[in-house]
């Protein structure tokens, strides 16, 4: 079985049809027709024309308590992801198989194959499945109780997708992928990926009604009917987020760093989430040198460490109770008695879920609810021939979270994930009966 093939089977067992926007139309694997165009492009890479992503700008609301007033501030933080086309998309889903197969064997080689956690499959010897972020935040807990007093430290690469380095990365790859220079298939891949083109969704896309004047005119160069629109990346640094390639580039770019800590740093238990980086050191380590010579590597690859988001968390023995002590923020002691991690927050006895995921399941709910009330609502309906049919809108959404709840409290045990899910119930409840009597 070819790569092709093998990869083609893969993406029907996993993947239905992706319906997003874009200039081009959805991609079926499972008509010969798409099969055949994506070989085809695929065997003829060299001259193929990607056509720009498509940029959203997705905003991640967050909650914080003010220092002076107590009071809650709401702080939205932007982040651009990429879309390509569908086409193009299945042509990196491609060229991603081939990388992922020579990472893994990199990985292992090495022998740190359990260091890295994000955009790869690791599998769960108990279930046989792949774990999810549950099963990773397990892991360190259980070890934080097994080890007893510690200190773990808790990192952020600042904008790292858009500071990844092209000469680095170029290398980096080369390197997995065990050849002396790239390929010209490989070459045309990681062209498209850094000095990649895109038009922003709201601003252009949409207002300027792109896809369809393409469709008016198909014979008209795609880029003819862009020009003055597009952007491009001309700096040597950066890669699109979103990209079915974008997340295995990252993992390899920063591959030799986790070799560096697994061989520096034997004892010192370490993970990395894609630019989330964890470590937890024995209570005798020197934290002022061990701090100082990771921001140091890790400027040796053209990033660094965001301080805003570093923070060193002290586990110790209080009552025979393993139990957070102090956690510094800087050269701060901020008032926080838990360790946060991949959206739980662990104070050594009890895991409860983050303050943010119950702040965006009440934020989500409501507007569900109120999406509900708009859309049955007669005033809002009137003048309108047909009232469209009772649908459960975000129901599958409502069903994966749900799910996930309860995974979690199943996996963790802990009584005070119980006690949030009945409160975040409850606060549901409330804001049904808030909205039905107005």
């Amino acid at each position: 079985m070819t790569y092709f093939e093998k990869w083609k089977q893969k993406q029907i067992i996993s993947d239905s049809v992706k319906r997003y926007q874009h200039f081009d139309s959805p991609v079926d694997l499972r008509k010969v027709k798409h099969c055949t165009k994506v070989l085809h492009e695929i065997k003829n890479i060299r001259s193929h024309q990607f056509l720009p992503f498509i940029k959203i700008v997705k905003k991640k609301i967050k909650f914080t308590l003010a220092k002076d007033t107590g009071n809650k501030v709401r702080t939205v933080k932007p982040r651009g992801i990429m879309y390509a086309s569908h086409l193009d998309s299945h042509i990196y889903s491609y060229y991603n198989f081939i990388l992922y197969s020579k990472y893994e064997q990199f990985l292992f080689k090495k022998g740190i194959e359990d260091k890295v956690i994000a955009y790869r499959r690791v599998e769960n010897r108990t279930s046989g499945k792949g774990k999810s972020n549950i099963d990773f935040a397990k892991d360190v807990f259980e070890y934080i109780d097994e080890l007893g007093e510690c200190t773990v430290v808790t990192q952020d690469i600042t904008s790292f997708f858009d500071n990844l380095n092209h000469k680095l990365l170029k290398k980096y790859l080369m390197d997995v992928l065990r050849v002396s220079f790239l390929p010209d298939d490989w070459q045309k891949i990681f062209h498209s990926l850094t000095r990649y083109r895109y038009v922003d969704h709201k601003d252009d896309f949409i207002k300027k009604r792109l896809k369809s004047k393409i469709q008016k005119e198909p014979n008209v160069p795609i880029y003819k009917h862009l020009k003055g629109i597009f952007k491009e990346n001309k700096k040597d640094i950066g890669i699109p987020q979103g990209s079915p390639m974008s997340g295995l580039l990252a993992n390899i770019y920063l591959a030799y760093f986790d070799c560096w800590i697994n061989k520096k740093y034997p004892d010192v238990f370490y993970r990395r989430y894609s630019d989330d980086i964890l470590f937890v050191c024995k209570k005798t380590m020197d934290m002022s040198v061990f701090m100082k010579e990771i921001n140091q590597k890790i400027s040796e690859y053209k990033i660094e460490i965001q301080p805003k988001k570093t923070y060193v968390t002290k586990f110790c023995m209080i009552a025979r109770e393993l139990c957070v002590c102090e956690v510094m923020h800087g050269n701060k002691i901020v008032g926080r008695d838990y360790l946060d991690y991949l959206g739980f927050e662990f104070d050594g006895t009890n895991v409860r879920f983050r303050k943010s995921t119950i702040q965006k399941f009440n934020v989500r709910e409501r507007n569900r609810i109120l999406r509900k009330v708009k859309q049955f609502d007669p005033e809002e309906n009137k003048g309108k021939n047909k009232i469209t049919k009772k649908n459960k809108i975000g129901s599958k959404i409502s069903f994966n979270r749900d799910e996930y709840y309860n995974r979690s409290i199943e996996s963790f045990g802990s009584i005070s994930l119980v006690s949030q899910r009945k409160q975040m119930y409850k606060n549901k409840r409330k804001i049904k009966r808030k909205e039905k009597n107005k």
